[in-house]
């Protein structure tokens, strides 16, 4: 599926004007909408139903660089539209409870979020002779502190269990060998968020293609976008004439995913592609 992505710097959604006919004139990094059949009437008010047969939506280019353009969006192409606000991201915690006794204990993560090999790892062995649960912790967790790569935070929690704390961002998987392969462990998984200055960079790279046809024969990197900051998404789904025994079927459907500064306002995808009645109808 393709995608295209319109970022808008801002936690407003410039208001309708009738004065901006043309998409190169859109501020910088702000989105805004036209009626495809009729530039002259000015950008569209995203809260207020479309009377129209036709839109695109147009991102402002920085500088000397061109406008960000959608294609031409019939709206019986519309099959939905989704809005998900920005939502923190939380880390991965897992925790192992040592057991005293004699001999080594070993106990390795591997990042498994990464999505390619070689893979990240990290492989701490401690002996238990003589040593206390609490040590046995302690030591675990010195010795996580002085190996690399580091991704995880190794530390002595509760009842003296090891808990190992992935980076935000990370996923990862730990085993047990030796004399701790019976020891207890669990995981609370991470939540990787949505709307992350992370997330939108990495979207405008998947984007790139959509948003930058002519990379091809100007292999110029293009502005980005995406700033240190936050995002509300709005994706609309559109239904493509490219049919699956030509694009396969990964291409009957483009997405197009508006990224607004969070708390976005002035946006209300629902009522202006007319699943939803606006409120007060």
């Amino acid at each position: 599926m393709s995608k295209q992505l319109f970022i808008n710097n801002a936690t407003a959604v410039p208001a309708a004007a009738q004065g901006t006919t043309n998409p190169s004139a859109v501020d910088e990094a702000r989105i805004a909408a036209f009626d495809a059949d009729d530039f002259a009437s000015g950008t569209l008010d995203l809260t207020a139903p479309f009377e129209g047969k036709h839109v695109q939506f147009v991102q402002g280019g920085e500088g000397e660089n061109d406008s960000i353009i959608s294609s031409i969006i019939n709206l019986k192409d519309v099959e939905g539209v989704y809005e998900k606000p920005y939502a923190a991201p939380s880390a991965q915690a897992t925790t192992v409870v040592p057991a005293t006794g004699e001999g080594t204990a070993t106990v390795r993560v591997v990042e498994t979020s990464a999505g390619f090999k070689p893979h990240k790892r990290v492989t701490v062995s401690v002996s238990l002779d003589g040593k206390s649960k609490a040590q046995i912790t302690d030591a675990f967790v010195e010795q996580f502190e002085e190996h690399y790569p580091k991704f995880v935070t190794a530390t002595n929690g509760a009842s003296d269990n090891l808990v190992l704390t992935g980076d935000i961002g990370v996923s990862f998987e730990t085993s047990l060998d030796d004399e701790a392969e019976d020891w207890d462990v669990s995981s609370v998984a991470p939540d990787f968020g949505s709307g992350t200055a992370e997330h939108i960079a990495n979207l405008e790279q998947v984007a790139y293609g959509g948003n930058y046809p002519n990379r091809i024969y100007l292999p110029i990197k293009p502005p980005s976008y995406a700033e240190d900051s936050t995002y509300d998404l709005f994706t609309i789904k559109v239904k493509t004439s490219t049919t699956s025994n030509i694009g396969g079927p990964g291409q009957e459907y483009q997405e197009i995913i508006l990224a607004v500064q969070a708390t976005a306002t002035g946006i209300d995808l629902p009522v202006f592609f007319g699943f939803e009645e606006p409120s007060g109808a």
